[in-house]
């Protein structure tokens, strides 16, 4: 029998423990004194069902495997010889005779054991056993209250240090977005923000064009590579890197449509370095390229909103350069678009100060896009992209939602405007319709030549050309009709057609003669074309020649039909 003062002392080591591994050690030891037994052994699983065990008394080292130990036991008491058991004879220890064993049993779930072990044939006192089998799923209980507060703790600690780090990387944010749209920073184009940029990265930095040459670039107190030098020195990517497949492959990807940055491996020959490239967009057309050395993927999402923030910035500052470049355009062509100009010498001379000789502007090239929206930001991009490496004699703006660009005397004209319907389609990804102007006889004539490249394209368009190059010059008739009086055009018209103009269905009539006179004299093909029936096309033939006492056989009348038909198109523009 244990003193009052001996159990106070046991229990009070078991209430002492807050960690069920300290619990099990403290258990294994209580039982071991309490019992005189040569070993006491307690097994207890915790939350996550890690077992939590430890052996005591004279015989601590007898159990081999304590999981396996654990898995051979049941839930049901054991208090006998240990010849009783399957398990009894894997103990190391072969004085050990006999064994008593309580479940621990916390709300109703199995959650360990406590075992002692004798080395006479009578096994341990079931009395104390149970006894203090019932202490330790107390003191399980409570440990496992503790453990749960620990956590619960643990993570308000750490919901309240991410609070904290979300706050102050707001704060950051709020303050790099006031710091990247100062107006001031703007002004100063691209330098100061890749700075900005790149001590926020805290890495070197490049800002390219899509023609990779540089445009900006930051480079910390760091061991930079040679490649990367280079770079800085040639102002545009070094060869090195540029033509590594690696590195084609991404940016092929970024001009391609790809928006993320894109971790680019094995690009320098510096171990332990990784390099990362993001795009720079105007609208759908990428403008340029950031190049950074950076950690591994993926991004910080910090890191991702700054770059984000960054690139809208340099993209502003883009937008400013190009509107800086295309604005001066605008001040002497759109008035020689309109013929609004005070005199011819004003607009000689306000020319002049930007580099133009109007006296040697002898062409006109219009271009139009086709169903896709481009807003005026996106367009003063693609302009800016288009007009770039052509050199002197090309004049370049925006007006009414179209490209304008005159072009000096020594131009190419067609070979310009074949270049110029690739880049605007590549950096729209859509299509773009090219007019050719006819040679301009001075500046008076550079408006009348306009608004004939800006009806020829609306015809064009309506002949299923949309897409292509068209010179003016090669429109045919389409040429002689654009350049010829509308008073004269209407007389036409009217005197071909006059008592069919007054019918309730010209529409339909004239849609049908059309029809007719294209295919070459077909009824068949013009039914075709109209979705309409034989017999529809049959009866309104026959109205229009009856209205109009024509013979439709004749070939000099469905001449006179057809050129007629087209300055009806003409007139309609």
């Amino acid at each position: 029998m244990l003193n009052i003062s001996t159990l106070e002392s046991l229990l009070n080591r078991l209430n002492q423990a807050v960690l069920l591994a300290d619990l099990a050690q403290e258990a294994a030891e209580v039982i071991s004194v309490a019992c005189h037994v040569p070993l006491a052994v307690a097994l207890i699983r915790d939350c996550s069902g890690q077992l939590s065990y430890a052996a005591a008394g004279i015989a601590k080292d007898a159990v081999s495997n304590m999981e396996q130990l654990y898995h051979s036991l049941t839930s049901e008491p054991i208090s006998g010889a240990l010849t009783l058991t399957d398990w009894g004879t894997n103990l190391k220890n072969p004085d050990l005779k006999s064994v008593t064993m309580f479940p621990l049993i916390v709300k109703g779930k199995l959650l360990g054991y406590l075992l002692a072990f004798s080395m006479d044939k009578t096994p341990p006192d079931k009395k104390t056993m149970q006894f203090f089998s019932n202490q330790v799923s107390v003191a399980i209980q409570r440990c496992r209250n503790y453990s749960q507060e620990r956590q619960t703790f643990r993570q308000l600690q750490q919901a309240r240090a991410d609070l904290l780090h979300q706050q102050q990387a707001k704060e950051r944010l709020l303050e790099l977005q006031q710091r990247f749209t100062d107006p001031s920073v703007l002004a100063n184009g691209f330098e100061p923000l890749v700075e900005m940029l790149g001590e926020c990265f805290n890495a070197p930095l490049i800002l390219l064009d899509k023609s990779l040459r540089l445009l900006a670039a930051y480079t910390p107190g760091v061991r930079l590579e040679e490649a990367w030098v280079r770079t800085l020195q040639e102002g545009r990517l070094a060869p090195e890197l540029a033509y590594r497949e690696t590195l084609q492959r991404v940016i092929r990807a970024l001009l391609g449509g790809e928006s993320r940055a894109i971790p680019v491996e094995q690009v320098l020959d510096a171990p332990g370095y990784l390099y990362w490239m993001s795009p720079l967009k105007g609208g759908n057309a990428t403008w340029g390229l950031l190049f950074w050395r950076g950690n591994p993927p993926p991004l910080a999402l910090e890191t991702q909103r700054i770059l984000e923030l960054a690139s809208m910035s340099i993209t502003m500052a883009y937008y400013q350069q190009c509107l800086e470049t295309v604005n001066p355009s605008i001040s002497f062509i759109e008035p020689l678009l309109t013929g609004q100009y005070i005199s011819a010498e004003v607009i000689q001379e306000t020319a002049g100060r930007l580099g133009c000789e109007l006296k040697q502007v002898t062409r006109l090239l219009l271009g139009e896009f086709g169903a896709e929206t481009v807003n005026l930001s996106e367009m003063q991009v693609i302009v800016e992209t288009v007009a770039s490496g052509f050199g002197p004699g090309v004049y370049t703006a925006v007006y009414k939602g179209a490209i304008v660009l005159l072009l000096e005397n020594h131009i190419n004209a067609k070979s310009l405007a074949k270049t110029v319907q690739e880049r605007l389609s590549a950096a729209l990804n859509g299509t773009i319709t090219i007019g050719i102007s006819r040679f301009l006889r001075d500046l008076s004539d550079i408006r009348a030549g306009y608004d004939e490249l800006r009806r020829s394209l609306v015809i064009v368009q309506r002949l299923d050309k949309a897409g292509s190059v068209v010179a003016f010059d090669e429109l045919g008739v389409y040429r002689v009709l654009l350049s010829v009086d509308r008073s004269i055009l209407e007389e036409i018209t009217q005197r071909v057609f006059g008592p069919l103009l007054k019918e309730v269905q010209k529409v339909e009539l004239l849609s049908t003669l059309t029809s007719y006179i294209r295919s070459g004299g077909s009824p068949q093909q013009a039914a075709e074309e109209c979705f309409i029936h034989l017999n529809t096309v049959k009866y309104r033939l026959k109205k229009i020649t009856q209205l109009l006492k024509i013979d439709l056989s004749n070939p000099e009348e469905r001449f006179e039909l057809d050129f007629a038909l087209r300055a009806l198109e003409v007139l309609e523009l």
